[in-house]
């Protein structure tokens, strides 16, 4: 991961058994420029579970853009 060179947005859902807070937090400190959102009320497959939840990190995270 430390490889990645470019702004990355990573998302896990609340509700995730297999993407842990501990993991999200050492991707962000490995990738260089990451933003990091928790999605409410979404298991591992975040645009199923909460689709609107999903569009708007999304899209809030395309409209800062670097």
């Amino acid at each position: 991961m430390s490889r990645i060179n470019c702004p990355t947005l990573v998302m896990r859902g609340d509700r995730s058994d297999l993407f842990h807070e501990e993991t999200m937090q050492n991707m962000q400190e490995t990738i260089g420029d990451c933003e990091t959102v928790t999605i409410a009320r979404a298991g591992h497959l975040v645009q199923g579970d909460n689709p609107a939840g999903f569009l708007t990190a999304l899209e809030g995270w395309l409209d800062r853009g670097d």
